[in-house]
């Protein structure tokens, strides 16, 4: 992609309807605002030409932001003249080529977050016509990743706003998607998600025994804690083939009584 540099007025920049990165916050925005209203712009927003208008007789080039965004909103928001003139480095390429150059951009400045990455791929493929091997090379992510990413857009809508949000974390959003198949078990592991007490270990646990031993005979394999003492305990949490244990031994319980309730316990578990 060839670029050049120029100053360009703030009005004639058009921010994309759907940027990668959605999860800035107030504070975040706050924080921009009053390092543009101190010190301005201090590095040139990335930028395409869109086409010619005509405007008073004349024409006038628009741009699209590739970078930049959350600046060029944030002036707006600061009520700065529209005909302010900002530092620009112009390129050319395509959607795809924008696509791709955002993601680079986000990640050197800061890491995108899990959602931003998924979007990227989902418009690479879907409105690009990207395959998933190639999309995911361009991404630097495997295989796959690509694979299960994009049964995440199967999901609800409603769901894929939890996903947006940060709600509903991506690596359980794969998990939930993976079994559209069977609606029960995939509510399930959508409540246990959203509960913020089951581990990607542990969805997947839940998602095999249910798959295997009925959704009843599933929910009953919760995380227990056992008491060893006055300050002893031990939790067990079921995985897939195996149990999690989390032993907690306090000095002032004997560690041969602790070791003693230990078998005890497992004895049971096992039965």
């Amino acid at each position: 992609m060839g670029n050049q540099f120029k100053e360009i007025a703030l009005h004639r920049l058009n921010i994309p309807t759907e940027t990668l990165r959605q999860s800035s916050t107030r504070a975040g925005n706050e924080s921009l605002k009053q390092s543009l209203a101190q010190h301005g712009v201090l590095s040139p927003f990335v930028v395409t030409e869109l086409g010619t208008k005509k405007v008073n007789n004349k024409t006038v080039t628009e741009y699209a932001v590739w970078d930049g965004t959350r600046r060029t909103q944030a002036l707006r928001d600061l009520n700065k003249p529209t005909t302010m003139k900002v530092p620009c480095m112009i390129v050319t390429g395509d959607d795809k080529e924008s696509l791709v150059a955002q993601v680079n951009i986000n990640n050197t400045r800061e890491r995108l977050s899990e959602f931003a990455e998924a979007e990227a791929l989902r418009q690479l493929v879907l409105d690009h016509g990207m395959k998933q091997v190639e999309a995911a090379g361009v991404l630097l992510k495997s295989k796959q990743w690509a694979s299960d990413v994009m049964k995440v857009w199967r999901l609800p809508q409603d769901t894929l706003e939890k996903v947006r949000s940060g709600e509903l974390v991506l690596s359980h959003a794969i998990i939930v998607a993976s079994h559209s198949e069977y609606p029960d078990i995939q509510k399930m592991l959508l409540d246990q998600s959203l509960s913020g007490q089951a581990s990607t270990a542990r969805l997947k646990a839940l998602a095999l025994r249910a798959k295997n031993e009925g959704l009843k005979k599933a929910m009953k394999l919760q995380p227990k804690t056992f008491d060893f003492g006055s300050k002893s305990s031990v939790r067990v949490e079921p995985r897939q083939k195996s149990l999690r244990l989390e032993i907690t031994l306090d000095d002032t319980d004997s560690s041969e009584d602790a070791l003693l309730k230990l078998q005890s316990v497992l004895k049971k578990l096992r039965a």
